[in-house]
């Protein structure tokens, strides 16, 4: 099959799709990938074979960026006689699905990496959110969901049939291993100037609001006066086109206020993630809205203890009291109790951090994941 993936960004295929891309290519489909050439990094996939195209896609988009990029995405698969379309991210995602209206030919697959309404999003903007994707899910040949909740949320509301949607979490690779020995970890933490015996908690994130940075920022400021010997190593960056909601300028205030507590690490490459975790005791992740967060994924696949919102996503990763603590959403209060608890109870953190490497080699290895995707694909196949 001639498949595209088709994404708003470059961080989103490497992130989440480029392991399906090399399987299905070394099937004997034919790769295309498509996302805005502003986030273009480099020839990375090119030289896997993959071949790209430019789409004016947007992060910050209009009626018109939709239009733009809805011609050129059509314009794209009748030229190259595409024949499925696989796309990932909110607006990917519409413009995407509009496309297939005009594609009779092209089937169109939408992995939803969590519905952009929520629990915690107010009645207005979630009706119509979810109207919006209600809607849209009439001309999709397929859903992928990497949530259980939104699954279940899906076939109770009869977005589509229930075989043409299905559940296939998310999962993360072997190269995420718990830490061998103390001189190891020291050795990761000299190179970003962590002290040594410093209690150490860490987030991966995107630095937007909707990531809890400010909520987690004040609340580690509070423990300092208990516990001077602790240390929060942020990892992340703003994504190019990304201006809502920025907290760069938050986090480099926070950095200079606790010099000797707060570390800023930057973006790491994937490959680069593996190292970041074992520079951890916990981690944590403060998100006001999630699908299923590949990040909780690897620190648990590291072996850590996770301290996490109580949110879509990472409650079904994250179980309560047996691989970590889960705390109400936006409360510093409670986020600030389970920094506590984690600081006063080693035996306590030790059991989490057992306990989460078993969920993830139970639930969320790379392999489950890829086999489960590799069906639908298998399966569309057969009726083309």
């Amino acid at each position: 099959m001639k498949v595209l993936i088709f994404t708003g960004i470059e961080f989103t295929f490497e992130k989440f799709v480029y392991p399906l891309a090399l399987e299905l290519k070394n099937k004997g489909h034919l790769i295309y990938t498509s996302f805005n050439k502003k986030e273009y990094i480099g020839q990375k996939y090119d030289d896997n074979g993959f071949r790209f195209f430019y789409n004016p896609i947007e992060r910050n988009t209009s009626l018109i960026s939709i239009f733009k990029s809805t011609t050129q995405l059509i314009k794209v698969c009748k030229k190259n006689r595409i024949e499925v379309i696989h796309c990932h991210t909110p607006i990917a995602s519409i413009v995407a699905r509009i496309s297939g209206i005009f594609l009779v030919n092209t089937k169109i697959i939408y992995t939803c990496h969590g519905f952009y309404f929520h629990e915690n999003m107010n009645r207005i903007k979630f009706l119509i959110f979810f109207t919006i994707e209600f809607l849209l899910s009439k001309i999709t040949s397929r859903i992928l969901f990497v949530s259980m909740e939104d699954y279940n949320f899906a076939v109770k509301y009869k977005f589509k049939n229930k075989s043409n949607l299905k559940f296939i979490s998310n999962g993360v690779s072997s190269d995420f291993n718990p830490i061998n020995n103390k001189k190891e970890k020291n050795l990761g933490r000299s190179k970003h100037k962590i002290p040594n015996n410093n209690f150490t908690f860490g987030v991966a994130a995107r630095f937007v609001k909707e990531k809890g940075f400010i909520e987690l920022i004040h609340a580690f400021s509070q423990i300092l006066k208990e516990f001077p010997n602790t240390s929060l190593c942020i990892c992340g960056s703003r994504l190019k086109g990304e201006h809502n909601d920025d907290v760069s300028y938050f986090i480099k205030k926070a950095c200079e206020s606790f010099p000797k507590n707060i570390f800023l690490i930057g973006e790491l490459s994937s490959n680069k993630m593996p190292s970041f975790y074992k520079i951890l005791d916990t981690f944590i992740l403060p998100s006001w809205r999630e699908g299923m967060p590949m990040t909780i994924l690897e620190a648990m696949m590291s072996g850590l203890p996770i301290i996490a919102t109580d949110i879509r996503g990472c409650r079904e990763a994250v179980k309560h009291n047996q691989n970590g603590i889960l705390f109400k959403y936006k409360n510093v209060k409670d986020l600030k109790k389970a920094l506590l608890i984690m600081l006063k109870n080693k035996k306590l953190k030790n059991d989490f951090a057992k306990k989460s490497r078993e969920i993830a080699l139970k639930e969320f290895t790379q392999k489950r994941n890829l086999e489960r995707q590799l069906e639908v694909f298998e399966k569309l196949e057969k009726k083309l």
